[in-house]
């Protein structure tokens, strides 16, 4: 059925089984052009005649491996990315004695080089541990080897880019997480919930049936799309990076404002913020973006073009819709999206109450809250200026990425930050004039 990227056990007196467990993990969640060629593609493929694997995809949940007392739960390269995927083989009706102890990530990092890459997927494998309860075990060629506890600390790890044996113990865990159960439903679910009865009794759905395939675009171009392009940008790019790529989110609104005929005026100064504003992105990603994480960067443009033109929808096709209504049905699409897997991964005991308060901030605070202020934004000061506030995004971002997860200042990011910031601001500055104000002004 096709070539696979495969990791297999051996055991001596038992070869590829052992105990009902097959020693063969094939990996699931496969590379774009990197393994598999998407749909529509194989005619360019072909054309360009570029040597391009073409892996057949593992089943998404695979029995762990026995190994002593524990199974591990294999996962290779960024698979480990994906939380929820990970959290298939711990389905709480698949018996528990068949359930992974030990997660395993194995990589080949070689092609990053001795970059920032090699501390963020470890960063990434230490998250994974913490959410399901489970030691994480990784090994690489280049990256860091190392040995985490299930809370998410590394316990032992090897120098990157030097060869090494890594000796360390590790105890395996069984049991259940809150995230192993339910995954990330529960956030989007809670702040869908706390909107739909204040919007009814608001009779906030009266005649909205008109707008639903533009809340219907909305939810796709600002949270669906974002959700799994800015995701995967992430794992492939510095937090830092990424956050500078959003930031031109201001400078792609402002084209598009103009070209929608929502911003006519665009003087000078604005011409000359939308130029710093892209020699700075240039500067970025030329200096800190191998050519290998060209499609992150892709992925990244992706989000910031979505994050333009929700608040141009909101302005242009939905200003006299009710915001609350908008956003509750947008979470609501979304959440029915995530309903299966919710389904899937459903709980069968009580979750712990930390774990709902915790729930209850991200859901309350993080998107309910932050969204009926993102539309408050749109109405008082327009699409373009409204994305002004991801000015934060990246110094928040930057600030953390250095102090928290120890990236380093790049002459990319010394260079580029400045750069994008200052051509958002003039991109999006009002016209002092009084015919320029007037067309700085929400559009209905």
């Amino acid at each position: 059925d096709g070539w696979r990227n495969s990791a297999i056990g051996l055991y001596p007196s038992a070869g590829l089984r052992l105990d009902g467990f097959e020693a063969r993990y094939d990996k699931a969640h496969l590379v774009p052009f990197g393994e598999f060629i998407p749909w529509g593609f194989r005619w360019f493929v072909d054309l360009m005649r570029m040597p391009l694997g073409d892996f057949s995809r593992g089943l998404p949940v695979q029995a762990p491996m026995p190994v002593a007392d524990q199974r591990i739960g294999l996962n290779i390269c960024f698979e480990d990315l994906f939380g929820e995927e990970l959290i298939g083989p711990l389905d709480p009706r698949i018996p528990s004695d068949r359930q992974p102890t030990i997660l395993l990530n194995i990589s080949n990092l070689a092609w990053f080089g001795n970059t920032i890459a090699l501390p963020q997927h470890l960063a990434i494998a230490r998250m994974r541990s913490l959410e399901t309860g489970r030691p994480s075990l990784r090994a690489t060629n280049t990256g860091m080897t190392a040995a985490i506890d299930h809370r998410g600390r590394v316990i032992d790890i090897l120098e990157p880019m030097a060869p090494g044996i890594l000796v360390t113990r590790v105890q395996g865990m069984t049991g259940q997480t809150p995230f192993s159960r339910v995954g990330n439903l529960p956030v989007v679910l809670l702040a869908a919930a706390l909107l739909l009865p204040v919007a009814l009794m608001r009779g906030q759905f009266r005649g909205i049936r008109r707008y639903l395939p533009w809340i219907g675009l909305f939810a796709l171009v600002e949270i669906t799309g974002p959700f799994l392009m800015l995701g995967y940008a992430e794992t492939q790019l510095t937090s830092s990076t990424t956050a500078l790529l959003i930031a031109g989110v201001p400078i792609v609104a402002a084209v598009l404002a103009r070209s929608l005929g929502l911003d006519r005026r665009l003087g000078g100064m604005r011409v000359l913020g939308l130029a710093v504003g892209l020699s700075g992105v240039a500067i970025l990603v030329g200096l800190d973006v191998p050519g290998d994480q060209w499609w992150a960067v892709g992925a990244a443009a992706v989000t910031v073009v979505g994050y333009a033109l929700g608040p141009i929808i909101i302005s242009t096709r939905l200003a006299e819709a009710p915001a609350l209504a908008v956003i509750t049905l947008a979470l609501a699409a979304n959440t029915v999206l995530y309903a299966p897997i919710a389904w899937v991964q459903r709980p069968t005991t009580p979750v712990p109450a930390s774990a709902w308060w915790s729930i209850v901030i991200l859901g309350v605070l993080c998107t309910a809250i932050a969204f009926l202020i993102f539309f408050a934004l749109v109405a008082e000061v327009g699409p373009s200026r409204m994305t002004v506030i991801t000015f934060l995004n990246p110094a928040v971002a930057v600030f953390l990425g250095i102090v928290i997860l120890s990236e380093p200042i790049t002459w990319g990011l010394v260079l580029g930050f400045p750069l994008v910031l200052l051509g958002s601001y003039l991109a999006t500055r009002p016209e002092r004039n009084p015919a320029g104000v007037i067309e700085d002004a929400p559009h209905p």
